[in-house]
């Protein structure tokens, strides 16, 4: 689930997504990279994230970028998810990633540099029926934050991608079309907070150009932060901010809450309690779809997800 470089050596090995394939791809092209033997799953394996680093170091000596690139998750109703497939998720996405963060910050403080590259998604805004993969995603960019903030002084950087592309393991031409026809009819996403503003389903390759141009020199200044990229898009999100606030040296009560109350929320609205009924069966059958779609992967019919990758 990462893209090692050297100075002049670079490989990527991510848990069975297409965009690390893709970016592996290109850096063999350029005569870059390390071979390793099968594919290790850090989250699984209790020890392999330092036997991954140990290679690359014993091979070049140095690690100069870690991509991590994990995607896994587990399609049902918050209320039907079981601890054990929640917890599996987590360790995928979230664990699995500060795992190989903590592995090889030592070797980039030491060398005085580095660059950190963590995969998001737009699902970590909040997703339906992938709260566990949302919350592993959402946590990644919290992780990138504190980990820019820390070692930003050793001339490391870190920053994190939500990527949008089809043609993944996880995404298809159907999702994306299905994305993109739930935001023309309603106004807004079904996945995410913007719309998907490419008819042409994205390509892993755009993500895997995005991610080598963000662990390029050119963007030394850059620490932190967080891209959208896929679809012919690629954006810089805003950092959370306060966009309301109130103070009383003297402090809150109920009573001097309810003063500030309308200031304060009195116009917020869920938008997405006026969805009609059928922008909410094209929300149900997303589930179903993907439960039958891993259904067939695995060679048995569709159950409630919770042994489901999609």
């Amino acid at each position: 689930m990462l893209a090692l470089r050297t100075q002049k050596h670079r490989h990527e090995r991510p848990n069975a997504v297409h965009v690390w394939m893709l970016l592996n791809n290109v850096l063999h092209q350029l005569g870059c990279g390390i071979r390793l033997p099968g594919v290790v799953q850090p989250e699984r394996t209790k020890r392999s994230h330092e036997g991954i680093v140990s290679i690359a170091l014993t091979q070049w000596g140095r690690v100069d970028y870690l991509v991590n690139t994990a995607g896994f998750g587990r399609v049902a109703a918050v209320h039907e998810m079981t601890e054990q497939a929640w917890d599996s998720v987590i360790a995928v996405c979230l664990k699995g990633t500060f795992l190989m963060v903590r592995q090889v910050l030592p070797t980039m403080i030491a060398q005085g540099s580095g660059v950190i590259l963590n995969t998001s998604s737009d699902s970590g805004t909040g997703d339906y029926f992938m709260a566990s993969y949302a919350a592993a995603k959402e946590g990644i960019i919290g992780l990138t934050r504190s980990v820019a903030r820390e070692v930003g002084r050793y001339g490391i950087r870190c920053n994190a991608i939500r990527p949008r592309a089809a043609h993944t393991g996880t995404s298809t031409e159907a999702t994306w079309a299905a994305q993109v026809e739930f935001s023309e009819l309603f106004g807004m996403p079904m996945t995410g907070t913007h719309r998907f503003r490419n008819h042409s389903p994205g390509k892993p390759e755009e993500v895997a150009a995005v991610a080598l141009w963000l662990c390029s020199s050119r963007n030394s200044n850059v620490n932190g932060r967080t891209f959208e990229a896929g679809g012919g898009e690629i954006g810089l999100w805003s950092e959370p901010e306060v966009t309301r606030s109130g103070f009383r040296p003297e402090g809150w009560d109920l009573s001097s809450l309810e003063v500030i109350r309308d200031a304060l929320v009195g116009d917020l609205r869920d938008e997405r309690l006026a969805l009609p009924e059928e922008a909410w069966r094209r929300i149900d059958s997303r589930r179903q779809r993907a439960l039958e779609r891993i259904a067939v992967a695995h060679g048995r019919g569709a159950d409630t997800g919770q042994n489901a990758q999609p």
